[in-house]
């Protein structure tokens, strides 16, 4: 029996967040918010809090893969 896959799906989306970079996370959760406009009231109350956490996953990666020169703090504590 072959995999069941989202009706709406194009297979583009990554499976997980770990995978995702943050351009593709924030990419994804406009993409929510845009559907979000123009869906059931039952849907939006499902789709913006997704975005939201989306928003949040791309910021706490691009916070974890920003560059820190070390040298800089280094000369703090000297």
């Amino acid at each position: 029996m072959p995999p069941t896959t989202a009706p709406d799906s194009d297979g583009a989306e990554p499976q997980s967040c770990a995978d995702a970079t943050p351009a593709s996370l924030v990419g994804r959760a406009r993409s929510l918010r845009a559907q979000a406009g123009r869906l059931d009231p039952v849907l939006v109350m499902a789709y913006r809090p997704r975005a939201a956490e989306l928003s949040f996953e791309a910021w706490l990666q691009a916070i974890r893969e920003a560059p820190v020169e070390v040298d800089r703090f280094t000369a703090v504590a000297a």
